[in-house]
């Protein structure tokens, strides 16, 4: 069980928060002090306690000492004077090096993580069009960059009685009217039809707006900032659909001629 619960520690780590980020780092920073505090406070006669620290207890004293060494500042005034202080120091030496550097390439590897900013509307629509009913999504890019060679893919989960208690998951493929863009800048608008090639044809307003009918939309394309590949998705379950709907305009233009975008609208509805 132990082994079954760190097996994973490297993407956790990347995955979380960074306020839980850097809380993990700043407490076993001050873990690993107060450790080799108390084993410094053991040996209190192997290391050179300063006259500002003498009327502190030796845990005092050493936990700085601690701070001192796995740190390799070093000022001068606490130093080993005995075989035990320098073998204490030597192995807090090499964990503090270690310390430092999963640290340091935790952090990197946080950093340079390839990221988009792509925001997807809170609900879909399940609306007719001038090709007859679809379901209609759309997204933005909050970022403001090119995405280059941006490519959409489409799925749908339905959960298929099959005989007796046994659930069957099936996964289809939706094939979107304009599944690839050569840039995407500022919003995005999906389609699907309805019609009689679709996986979903036959189905009802109240099928495809079912809460165990899960819709997966994924987003890809190649960051013109970061020169790397990004990629991001979102799943919508049958009740963010909304039926016979439109979604309220997003681009307009300023008096300048230039064409601008609306990010607060992205959700929003034609009244």
């Amino acid at each position: 069980m132990f082994k079954q619960m760190f097996k994973d520690t490297y993407h956790d780590l990347l995955m979380s928060s960074w306020l839980f980020f850097f809380f993990l780092i700043f407490s076993s920073y001050i873990v690993l002090n107060i450790c080799f505090g108390l084993v410094f406070a053991l040996f209190p006669y192997s290391f050179v306690i300063p006259g500002h620290l003498a009327d502190y207890p030796p845990f005092v004293a050493g936990f700085f000492m601690s701070i001192q060494t796995v740190s390799t500042i070093g000022y001068g005034g606490m130093l080993p004077n005995h075989i035990f202080g320098e073998i204490i120091m030597a192995v807090e030496s090499l964990i503090g090096l270690l310390f430092t550097a999963v640290s340091t390439g935790l952090t990197f590897a946080r950093l340079s993580q390839p990221s988009a900013q792509i925001l997807f509307a809170d609900i879909f629509l399940h609306t007719e069009t001038d090709q007859g009913p679809a379901l209609v999504f759309r997204i933005a890019n909050a970022r403001g960059n090119d995405i280059i060679n941006a490519k959409a893919t489409l799925s749908v989960l339905t959960l298929n009685q099959k005989s007796g208690n046994l659930n069957m998951v099936g996964l289809h493929d939706l094939q979107l009217k304009r599944d690839q863009s050569p840039t995407f800048y500022l919003n995005w608008v999906l389609v699907h039809d309805l019609d009689e090639a679709s996986p979903l044809s036959g189905y009802s307003s109240q099928e495809i707006l079912a809460p165990d009918m899960i819709y997966i939309l994924n987003i890809f394309g190649h960051d013109s900032s970061f020169n790397q590949t990004v990629f991001q998705y979102r799943r919508y379950r049958g009740i963010d659909g909304r039926s016979n709907r439109y979604f309220e305009d997003m681009i307009f233009s300023t008096e300048e001629g230039q064409t601008m975008i609306r990010l607060e609208n992205l959700s929003e509805l034609k009244k």
